[in-house]
């Protein structure tokens, strides 16, 4: 086949400097097959692209998000133990939203349930010993402390247990609206030695067999001074004797100290974190602050 080829290659050379040029050695035919483009592999390296296009979006935009998203970021960022998730109260058949009391008025709602969860976790949090008294605060404010404290009262209270409800946040007190009582008088008064009424008097019962509630009173100029004296210790003592478990509601910790002071003088303190709204610094900064005032944190409920 070489010698065939080099043959008439060299004829063509010899005919070729006779006259024309250019001969007609065989007849191009049409291929079969495109050579280019090829789709199917074209295809192929769009879908290789585009994966590691929208993997690599994924890893960028969650190296962005500094809020607190679940288990994991608590676990490295907090150093702590989720003790119960909150589902959404305002999704459909989880009470709409309509009142604090979801455990009460939703018993069989997913969230009631969840704050079930949160009573038996709580109760496992310390091996060997018996925890009577916690703080519920968040690191920011609308992350759902108030909430968390009025359903873990009520899950307590339905155990049998003795239970009291405090609004201890004397910057921005809710709790009162929520049972529809006074608050011209309670906490603060009793604090500043200024109440005219023993404590006796200043508890008000609720709609939850079993649980009692006082309220914040007034506001004072000096919450964090008030909370710091002998008066809330003192305070704290005599209601050990009259109740089994005491939930205090108190402000958010970022920012302010009443909530370390507050933990200081129970058996710790929950904290709660909104997911994907909970900036990690914050509660890292405020869990710092936790360590640092000798508190302990008990774990975090994941609103």
């Amino acid at each position: 086949t070489t010698i065939s080829r080099r043959i008439e290659e060299i004829d063509i050379n010899r005919i070729g400097g006779q006259g024309e040029n250019i001969f007609v050695v065989s007849k191009a035919t049409l291929p079969v097959l495109k050579s280019w483009p090829s789709k199917r592999k074209n295809l192929l390296v769009a879908f290789v692209l585009a994966g590691g296009l929208a993997v690599g979006l994924c890893f960028f935009l969650d190296y962005m998000d500094t809020t607190v998203k679940g288990e994991v970021d608590v676990r490295r960022v907090l150093n702590s133990k989720v003790l119960a998730g909150i589902p959404n109260i305002r999704q459909k058949g989880e009470g709409a939203g309509e009142s604090d009391l979801v455990v009460l008025d939703s018993p069989r709602s997913h969230t009631a349930e969840a704050f079930r969860a949160l009573r038996t976790a709580l109760t496992f949090s310390l091996p060997g010993e018996n925890i009577r008294s916690v703080v519920v605060s968040s690191a920011l404010p609308s992350e759902g402390k108030s909430l968390a404290a009025i359903n873990l009262a009520i899950t307590q209270a339905q155990t049998n247990k003795r239970t009291i409800l405090i609004d201890g946040d004397m910057r921005k007190p809710r709790l009162h609206h929520v049972f529809g009582v006074s608050n011209h008088h309670g906490l603060s008064g009793l604090l500043s030695g200024a109440e005219d009424k023993n404590l006796n008097e200043l508890i008000v019962e609720t709609p939850v067999e079993n649980m009692h509630f006082l309220p914040c009173g007034p506001i004072p100029r000096n919450p964090a001074e008030r909370l710091e004296g002998k008066a809330f210790g003192n305070l704290l003592e005599s209601l050990h004797n009259d109740y089994d478990f005491i939930v205090i509601d108190s402000p958010p910790g970022f920012s302010l100290v009443d909530s370390l002071i507050l933990a200081k003088h129970t058996d710790g303190l929950i904290l709660v974190v909104r997911s994907f709204v909970t900036p990690k610094a914050a509660a890292e900064q405020f869990a710092t602050r936790l360590s640092e005032a000798d508190a302990r944190l008990l774990g975090v409920v994941m609103n």
